[in-house]
């Protein structure tokens, strides 16, 4: 598209995100201690745009390597999950859990 004279430069990579990742952390997100646009921009400048020559720190050797490219790999809703975990974040809302309290009676 570039080739052919477009703009591209506010074009970002497409990313899928499943309704359940953002149930599972919307008090995490409605709270605004995480927000979903730096959440996107962060998994896609250190996952879909991954180079392991700019990687930091450098791999010490071939096998170090080979696993920062496979961790690459991994979908945004485990990145996401992660994130939350990390800040300590509350995951699972109030109502969800509710819900599943009334499915599955004791």
């Amino acid at each position: 598209m570039e080739e052919s004279g477009l703009d591209i430069s506010r074009v970002q990579d497409l990313v899928i995100i499943d309704i359940d990742t953002l149930m599972f952390n919307k008090e995490a997100l409605q709270s605004k201690k995480i927000k979903l646009w730096d959440v996107l921009m962060e998994y896609q400048e250190d996952y879909l745009r991954f180079e392991l020559s700019k990687a930091k720190p450098k791999p010490q050797s071939e096998e170090e390597g080979i696993a920062m490219l496979k961790s690459s790999y991994k979908p945004f809703s485990f990145f996401l999950d992660n994130k939350v975990e990390t800040a300590k974040l509350t995951r699972t809302p109030k109502e969800l859990l509710d819900r599943a309290a009334l499915l599955f009676p004791e």
